[in-house]
Parts: structure tokens; C-alpha cells; sequence
């Protein structure tokens, strides 16, 4: 059973849930446009495909199509940058990739043709793949702004969002703030973004996930307890167990889960 389930049930199954409930729609609006395109691709017998059956062409379109999705949807999601270095590094990786796919399965029956030298046929490709990436790359960024809102209405009942910059709140959520000059007490990883409060008990939300924080916060006086927290040792008031479970309680109140792979890691360096 994994650490998230043992620590805090009831909390991560609920977060669960609502980030299931909050993506079904963009997943249901992919495979639609998914399968729309590949009844498209194969009723027109796109790229000399009407000489093999239409059903093979519906399974050749559907692979293509599929991993052309999936892959815009991966790229988008793990790479670094601002959207804008996002939005390219993520067409360039998806039409190179989808090229070197479809270039290996000409080695198979599935694709009915012979191999092309790879660089032309990148450029071949590229015209049937940057339209369908963009399309999901927009849909990509109207999900995080939706998760951006929900951030920002589970602050106003939680953590207040301070404004080290002078932006008004609900400006800084939306294009999320820099990491702050202020001394970090915790640092918690919530899907494609991090929510770092300061000592004074302010929240910014600064994009990027929990291998950035730590690698950031290499130098600070704190550790990884969670596989989505990062504590600073000032910042523990206590550290209360319950059965097998152990929690930090913070300074400002707060209940942080130790995982159970941390323990020892925190026994080593004088915290338990």
C-alpha cells in the first residue's frame, strides 16, 4: 500500500477524486477529437492509405493518432519554462517523436509503406502534427487555468496568499509569483504547480513540481517528509505519531504526513 493512502486516506482520495473529476472533461474532449480525426483520416484514405482496407486503416490512424495525443499531453505537462518555451519545446518534441514512431512502424504491417530518410520526413509530418498539438496544448492551458481558480478558492478558506510583489492575489495565482527572497517554511508539490509559504504564513504559488523545490532548496536547513512536502526543520513545532504514522506539526498549526520511506531519513539527521 503506498505512503499517501497509509498517511492520510481519507485527504488523498478525496484529492483524487476531484482531480479525476476536474480532467474528465479535457480526457472525454481528447478521445472524441481522437476518434473524430481517425474516421476522418481513414474514410479519406489520408496519405495514400486507401489502397489497404478501411479497417486497417482505422487501426493504423487510431495508434498514430493516439500516441500523437498522449505525447502532446506528456510533453506539455513535465517540461520546464514559461508556457511559451513549453508551448514550442513541446511541438518540437512531439512532431520529432511521432516522425521516428511512424518511420518504425513502416517496419511493421501496420504502416504499408516503405521507410523515408528521417529528416525530410519530419518535415513531412510536421503539417498533420503542429495543428493537432496546438489543439491540445490549448486545452492543456485552459485545465491549468481552471486548476489555477481552484487554488485559489481553496486559499481564500485556508493559507492567505501573500503579494511580495505587489500584485493583488488573484493576479499572482493566475500568472503564478517567483520564487520568494523570504525564508521558505514549507513546500508542498499540488499537480503542475508547488505552493511555497514563507515564514510570515504567506502562500505563493510558484509552477513547477517537487524535484524543482528540492533541488532548489538543496542548500536549506530542511527535507523532503512527504513525497509532496518539503519542511524546514525551523519550522516543526512537534512531531506527534499515531500507530504506525507520524505527523509534523508545524509553528502556524499545520499537520504535514511523514512518508513512511522518510522516517529513517529523518531519524539519520536528528528530527525523530
Amino acid at each position: 500500500m503506498s505512503e499517501n493512502v497509509v498517511n492520510r486516506p481519507v485527504a488523498v482520495l478525496t484529492d483524487r477524486f476531484q482531480k479525476t473529476v476536474e480532467t474528465a472533461p479535457f480526457a472525454m474532449a481528447y478521445v472524441a477529437s481522437g476518434i473524430i480525426l481517425v474516421i476522418l483520416f481513414s474514410a479519406a484514405g489520408a496519405y495514400d492509405t486507401d489502397e489497404i482496407s478501411f479497417g486497417h486503416r482505422l487501426a493504423m490512424w487510431s495508434t498514430i493518432i493516439a500516441l500523437m495525443i498522449a505525447q502532446t499531453v506528456g510533453a506539455f505537462r513535465t517540461l520546464p519554462g514559461e508556457n511559451w518555451v513549453r508551448v514550442l519545446s513541446t511541438l518540437g518534441a512531439v512532431t520529432i517523436a511521432t516522425a521516428l514512431e511512424i518511420h518504425a512502424l513502416k517496419f511493421t504491417p501496420l504502416v504499408p509503406h516503405a521507410p523515408d530518410p528521417i529528416i525530410p520526413f519530419i518535415a513531412f509530418v510536421a503539417p498533420a502534427v503542429l495543428p493537432l498539438s496546438l489543439g491540445v496544448i490549448a486545452a492543456e492551458v485552459l485545465r491549468e487555468q481552471k486548476s489555477q481558480k481552484v487554488a485559489l478558492a481553496d486559499s481564500k478558506s485556508g493559507t492567505r496568499i501573500g503579494s511580495l510583489s505587489g500584485l493583488r492575489p488573484e493576479t499572482e495565482v493566475a500568472h503564478f509569483s517567483a520564487w520568494p527572497h523570504a525564508p521558505i517554511s514549507s513546500v508542498k508539490s499540488a499537480d503542475h504547480y508547488l505552493e511555497v509559504t514563507i515564514e510570515s504564513g504567506e502562500t505563493l504559488f510558484v509552477r513547477g513540481r517537487m524535484k524543482d523545490a528540492i533541488r532548489r532548496l538543496a542548500e536549506a536547513d530542511g527535507m523532503q517528509v512527504h513525497r509532496s512536502w518539503w519542511v524546514a526543520r525551523e519550522a516543526v513545532a512537534e512531531i506527534k505519531a499515531r500507530g504506525r504514522d507520524k505527523f509534523l506539526i508545524l509553528r502556524d498549526g499545520r499537520e504535514i504526513p511523514v512518508g513512511r520511506s522518510r522516517i529513517a531519513p529523518l531519524k539519520d539527521a536528528g528530527w525523530i
